[in-house]
C-alpha cells in the first residue's frame, strides 16, 4: 500500500451518519488518522489533500504520543488466532460499494429537504471495493476497517501481547504493517507502534477480561 493508504486505512469508517473523525486531518507537519481505538500519524509531505482539523478531531493528538512507550520497541511476536472479517472478507472495505459521499444511503438532507446524492445519482454505491484508490471506497464498519472479525469466538475476544490486552484484530492489523516494531504500554496506557515511512501510532489496550472464578 501506499503511504496514504496505509494512512486512511487507520481512520474512522464513515457511516450513515458520518463520521466525527472522518481523514486524515492535519495537524502541523503530521497526517492523523484514528478510529477512537487507535491513532496513527505520518509525515504530511507528499499525503496529497489532507481535513483541516476541526473541533471533531483531538487538539491534543500529541499528547497521545508523548503519553505512549519512547523506548522497548521490538517486532511483534506470534499473536493469537483471529478470523477475516465475515462482512467484507479481509478486504478493509465495504462489500457494497458503498457510495463515500452519502456513505451509502443515496440521499443527504438539508436544511430539512432530502435530496438524490449527486456523486452517485442517488443509487448509493459507486465502485466495488477492489476498485479504484483507497479514498474512493468505503471502510468496512463491521470490523472498523482492520480486515478481521473483531469479535470472533467471543470467548478469544483478547489477547495478551507482552503485558497489556487487545482486541487481536487490531494486532493483526498493526502486525502488517512494513518494518513495523511495538512497546507495549503500562496499565490501561496507550502502547506503541512504528513502522517504515516515519510512522508511528499508538493503541489503546483492554481491561483484563474477567472470566470468573472456578
Amino acid at each position: 500500500m501506499t503511504p496514504r493508504e496505509i494512512l486512511v486505512s487507520f481512520c474512522e469508517p464513515v457511516t450513515a451518519k458520518g463520521s466525527a473523525l472522518e481523514g486524515p486531518w492535519q495537524q502541523g507537519g503530521y497526517a492523523y488518522a484514528s478510529n477512537r481505538h487507535w491513532m496513527v500519524r505520518m509525515p504530511a509531505l507528499g499525503m496529497g489533500d489532507l481535513l483541516p482539523r476541526t473541533p471533531s478531531h483531538p487538539n491534543n493528538a500529541d499528547t497521545f504520543f508523548e503519553m505512549a512507550p519512547q523506548d522497548g520497541f521490538a517486532p511483534m511476536e506470534a499473536l493469537p488466532g483471529v478470523c477475516a472479517c465475515p462482512e467484507c472478507r479481509g478486504t478493509l472495505f465495504s462489500p457494497t460499494g458503498a457510495c463515500p459521499s452519502c456513505a451509502g444511503t443515496g440521499a443527504f438532507v438539508h436544511h430539512g429537504h432530502t435530496y438524490d446524492c449527486a456523486h452517485c445519482d442517488g443509487s448509493g454505491s459507486t465502485s466495488q471495493p477492489d476498485e479504484g484508490p483507497a479514498d474512493s471506497k468505503v471502510a468496512c464498519t463491521a470490523c472498523s476497517g482492520t480486515g478481521f472479525d473483531l469479535d470472533f469466538d467471543k470467548l478469544a475476544l483478547y489477547g495478551t501481547l507482552r503485558t497489556q490486552w487487545f482486541k487481536p484484530g487490531y494486532l493483526h492489523a498493526i502486525a502488517r504493517l512494513p518494518g513495523v516494531t511495538f512497546a507495549a504500554g503500562q496499565g490501561l496506557g496507550p502502547a506503541a507502534f512504528r513502522f517504515d515511512g516515519d510512522g508511528e501510532g499508538v493503541l489503546m489496550p483492554c481491561r483484563p477480561p474477567s472470566f470468573g472464578s472456578a
